[in-house]
């Protein structure tokens, strides 16, 4: 570090600080102003449609109950996870978001 003087030494010091922040999401699944957020896993009812989606009376298609819930609780999260990333995007770009 002798070999680098006073002023390299500064700059040494100014560059650990700035990579310390991590500022930003690029180094960080949870930490930072913005986080990374997973996409929820898709139900049955997306992934494989035939094997829980039922005919009634050969013109309509019904869930079973467990299947349906799953997918209203992947299509609750898929929204929330939009609206946090759209909020997100507004932010980055000088908006506001609620």
């Amino acid at each position: 570090m002798s070999l680098l003087g006073k002023e390299g030494k500064r700059l040494f010091l100014i560059l650990m600080l700035l990579t310390s922040l991590n500022l930003g999401c690029s180094h960080s699944i949870s930490g930072g102003p913005f986080p990374v957020l997973g996409r929820p896993v898709p139900p049955l009812a997306v992934t494989d449609p035939r094997s829980v989606w039922m005919t009634q009376n050969g013109n309509s298609y019904a869930l079973g109950r467990k299947d349906f819930e799953d997918l209203r609780r992947f299509i609750i999260r898929q929204d929330e996870v939009i609206d946090i990333y759209e909020c997100q995007i507004k932010a980055i770009n000088g908006g506001d978001c609620e």
